[in-house]
C-alpha cells in the first residue's frame, strides 16, 4: 500500500484553518515540544472553547478550559486542568497533538505511554493535528499497529 503524506501548514495557515471551529483541544507543552501558548490563547481570545487533557490513571479526560489559571502541574509534570469539566468526545472537531519525532505520512511517536494513541480512538470524527518543530521531522517512522495517524502537521 502506497503511503500518502498529509498537508503541512505553518503557524499563520493554522489559525486560518482552526477560525471555523468552536471546540478545539490541545496541550500545555513540555519543554521540548513546540510552544503552543499563542494558539491556545487564540483559542480562548476568539470566544472557542478550549480543551485540554487531565490525565487519570491510565485514561487522557477531555476537559474545558476557561482561564489558564485553571491549570496547575498534575502526572508527569504536565500542565493540566485543576477540575474536569468535562467535554463529551463526539463534540471535540480538532485536536491539536503534541510529540517527539514525526513523518510526513501522519506517523508520530511520543513517550510510549499510549495515552494520546487511546483517546484518539475515541474520536474519530475529530481532525489531528500534530504540532511540531522542524528538528522533529524525520523521513520516515515504523508504526505500531495501534498508533493513531495523524491528519495534518503544522510547523512551529
Amino acid at each position: 500500500m502506497a503511503l500518502t503524506q498529509v498537508r503541512i501548514l505553518d503557524f499563520g495557515e493554522l489559525l486560518k484553518f482552526l477560525a471555523p471551529y468552536d471546540i478545539i483541544m490541545s496541550f500545555c507543552p513540555l519543554e521540548d515540544e513546540p510552544d503552543v501558548g499563542l494558539v491556545n490563547q487564540w483559542v480562548l481570545d476568539n470566544k472557542k472553547n478550549l480543551v485540554c487533557p487531565k490525565i487519570k490513571e491510565e485514561d487522557l479526560l477531555a476537559c474545558q478550559v476557561f482561564d489558564f489559571g485553571e491549570l496547575n502541574f498534575g502526572k508527569w509534570w504536565i500542565l493540566e486542568p485543576k477540575e474536569c469539566r468535562s467535554i463529551e468526545c463526539e463534540k471535540i472537531e480538532i485536536v491539536l497533538v503534541p510529540g517527539q519525532k514525526f513523518d510526513v505520512y501522519g506517523h508520530r511517536k511520543w513517550r510510549g505511554r499510549g495515552y494520546y494513541d487511546r483517546f484518539l480512538a475515541k474520536l474519530p470524527g475529530a481532525i489531528k493535528i500534530w504540532v511540531l518543530k522542524p528538528k522533529q521531522l524525520v523521513d520516515k517512522l515504523n508504526p505500531n499497529p495501534w498508533d493513531i495517524k495523524m491528519d495534518i502537521l503544522v510547523k512551529i
